[in-house]
């Protein structure tokens, strides 16, 4: 389990986006794939995911959330965090999702700062602290980062 996202989608344009998002937190290695039968096809073990991303969407809402329940239900997969991408304004989904006890619910079109703090939350990403040479005034770095930073200079 070392950041790698599995990503279900059927929407390619929406997998790249997601990707793109994905790729500004950090290195992960990406398995997206575009129906649920390509699970089959794939050469690893889910247990080996440390997030998985499904879209759910008609007609393959049976199929999606049959997916999760076998996630949920195999010891070596139950704690691999979910997150539910659907159509906006769609309860029923929203709904068994919350059932199913997915990790996050998002709704679509994807918003990157939504669907990055959900992946901040829920995978362990290591802080990354940097200056950017060419701009001094940006200087990024985690609030943990930060916080110490001013103890430290608090202190001193």
């Amino acid at each position: 389990m070392d950041n790698k996202i599995l990503l279900i989608d059927n929407s390619q344009v929406d997998r790249e986006k997601i990707k793109y998002i994905i790729s500004e937190l950090g290195k992960f290695d990406i398995i997206d794939i575009a129906s649920f039968h390509e699970i089959n096809n794939l050469e690893i073990s889910l247990a080996c995911f440390s997030l998985i991303i499904i879209e759910i969407a008609s007609p393959a809402e049976k199929e999606g959330f049959s997916l999760i329940s076998m996630i949920r239900s195999t010891p070596e997969t139950k704690a691999i965090p979910i997150i539910v991408t659907a159509k906006p304004n769609n309860s029923h989904i929203k709904n068994l999702a919350h059932k199913f006890s997915v990790n996050d619910y998002i709704e679509k079109p994807v918003k990157p700062a939504r669907l990055q703090s959900s992946i901040r939350s829920l995978v362990r990403i290591e802080a990354k602290f940097k200056y950017i040479v060419n701009e001094t005034a940006k200087i990024i770095m985690s609030f943990e980062e930060y916080f110490a930073k001013e103890i430290y200079m608090a202190r001193s």
